[in-house]
């Protein structure tokens, strides 16, 4: 049986293998691992040198300073950290350049932004700007982003180096975007533009100044800037501005300190004038009447301390008493009205009754003490005890209470002590028989001139009943011409009326007031005003020679009721028959 061959593992592939071995390991015991260098080191120095080493390039001759055996543990960014201390450093903090591409890959490669044996003058650091976690190290560059359509390289800020910046670096492209803005603005803040910038525009445009412990209300907000942070060249500055109205408002302390710096204890960021104190701190509260009063009206100095809290202080001009009754107010008067009293009238003043109230007496009213009427409890409703004031003579005091045309007698003819109304008059006490001489001017128009007693009783004015047999009426219109409507019967009232009612009215007419469709249309017969004649001719034929042929021996042809007393033909002295409506 043929056997297959081994291929390379046959004794010829086998010792050409060991010599092999031989001869590379041979080659880096004497090159010192040349034979597999790729090129040349960077000879860029880093700053100062790190164990005497100024330049990777210083490291040609020995690999294994940056390239670890195959079989060993440490990685090559292990032996990058072994000498880059100062970077090792740096991933521990994520604001670093290191700690934050660390915080924002998750690992550590050197070798991927920092490729060697490129030559000796090759930069050896390179990575994707665009990539790199620029918020991490304290400054987004999200707002540049937004203001230019020009990609921004790390190189158009970090002229001296990634590690390095300087702010001056921001004026020359700010110019560009706004030039007196930008002029104005450092001659405010100076030129550190990182102490208060940060990209996320946190201090910038977008900084919102009610996110803080002194939010911009009321009059705050219209206010500039620098109008509070007076000089304040950087962000530590701005923050330690003193947030004490004093510092700002000093020139209108009008207490000139006296009240301290506590501004807001009663002024509003809404206006310096609009006050607002709890004034019952001061153990003098501001209730009822003094809700409303300004504070300059107590406090005229302005100084706001040490007012005399007593209500005479204030109100020594509102004493209507002249000081007869003390300074102490408030032993009658209430915070709730000056008018508002509460008076003790068991105390030392309480039988002065005239002391307080002869301001409160009416005209012509009882000069004799208040008591006589009122009582100390309540002002009204008042009781006038004529028998204790010995008053007999009411008209000396009531005269003023007379309307016009009053009986002139005394009061008590018809009004008694006890109230004034009522009123009842006896007209017998009075000796009142004459009616007219009191009540002419309450007469109507055209009214009875007779006696008011003949109509009218001494209980009641109204009703009233004439008696027309009494009073001797018999002419009706001599009274009631006024009365009658137009085209009203001329003859006497009595003729419809009666004394009883003037209405229902009942008028006795014998000839058919509907005769030839008239309707009761008065006129058409009556043409005048004197309703006792009238005329048949308005509707009748006229012509005297038919009306004389047809009535023969009738001397009389005007009369014409006397034959036709209902309107009928043919009824010659109240006869004859009937026939048709003329």
């Amino acid at each position: 049986m043929k056997r297959k061959p081994l291929g390379c593992l046959t004794t010829g592939g086998l010792i050409a293998f060991v010599l092999s071995l031989i001869l590379v390991g041979t080659s880096y015991a004497f090159t010192q691992g040349k034979m597999f260098s790729p090129g040349k080191l960077s000879f860029q120095e880093g700053g100062s040198a790190i164990g005497g080493v100024q330049s990777h390039q210083d490291l040609e001759e020995e690999c294994a300073v940056c390239h670890p055996a195959p079989f060993s543990a440490v990685g090559m960014t292990d032996l990058c950290l072994d000498c880059h201390s100062e970077v090792k450093e740096e991933l521990s903090h994520t604001d670093s350049l290191h700690g934050a591409v660390l915080e924002s890959t998750g690992e550590m490669d050197c070798r991927t932004c920092h490729t060697e044996h490129k030559g000796a003058d090759a930069h050896i650091t390179s990575f994707s700007e665009a990539d790199f976690p620029h918020h991490l190290v304290g400054f987004s560059l999200n707002a540049h982003q937004k203001v230019t359509s020009t990609p921004i390289y790390c190189a158009d800020c970090h002229t001296a180096g990634y590690t390095d910046f300087e702010d001056l670096t921001c004026v020359p492209c700010h110019e560009q975007v706004d030039e007196p803005f930008m002029t104005a603005h450092t001659a405010l803040f100076g030129f550190g533009c990182r102490a208060c910038h940060d990209g996320l525009e946190t201090y910038g445009a977008n900084f919102d100044h009610n996110d803080y412990p002194f939010p911009l209300v009321g009059k705050h907000a219209d206010v500039a800037c620098e109008d509070c942070h007076l000089d304040a060249k950087d962000l530590a500055m701005l923050q330690a501005t003193s947030q004490a109205c004093l510092a700002c408002h000093a020139e209108m302390d009008v207490h000139e300190g006296a009240l301290g710096a506590q501004c807001e204890q009663c002024h509003s960021p809404q206006g310096w004038d609009l006050v607002d104190y709890d004034h019952s701190k001061t153990g003098f509260s501001l209730e009822g009447g003094h809700a409303d009063v300004a504070c300059r009206d107590c406090h005229s100095d302005q100084t706001f301390q040490n007012a005399d809290p007593a209500c005479f202080s204030c109100h020594a001009s509102d004493d209507p008493h002249n000081g007869e009754l003390g300074t102490v107010c408030e032993t009658c008067h209430v915070v709730i009205s000056w008018q508002e009293v509460s008076f003790d009238h068991t105390g030392e003043f309480a039988a002065k009754c005239q002391t307080c109230h002869t301001g409160d007496a009416p005209a012509n009213h009882y000069p004799g003490q208040c008591s006589i009427c009122h009582s100390t409890t309540a002002w009204l409703p008042a009781t006038f005890d004529h028998a204790a004031a010995g008053a007999t003579d009411c008209i000396a005091c009531h005269t003023q209470d007379k309307p016009v045309n009053h009986y002139p007698g005394q009061c008590s003819a018809c009004h008694t002590t006890n109230a004034w109304l009522p009123a009842t008059f006896d007209h017998k006490t009075a000796g009142a028989t004459d009616c007219i001489s009191c009540h002419t001017p309450d007469k109507p128009a055209n009214h009875y001139a007779g006696q008011c007693s003949a109509c009218h009783s001494i209980n009641a004015w109204l009703p009233a009943s004439f008696d027309h047999k009494a009073a001797g009426a018999t002419d009706c219109i001599a009274c009631h011409s006024a009365d009658k409507p137009a085209n009203h019967y001329s003859g006497q009232c009595s003729t419809c009326h009666s004394t009883s009612a003037w209405e229902p009215a009942s008028f006795s007419h014998t000839f058919p007031l509907n005769h030839g469709g008239a309707n009761q249309e008065c006129t058409l017969c009556h043409t005048s005003t004197n309703y006792s004649s009238y005329t048949c001719y308005g509707c009748h034929e006229h012509t005297p020679a038919n009306i004389q042929d047809e009535h023969e021996g009738i001397s009389n042809l005007n009369d014409c009721v006397r034959c036709h007393p209902d309107g009928r033909e043919h009824d010659e002295d109240g006869g004859g028959e009937d026939g048709d409506d003329d």
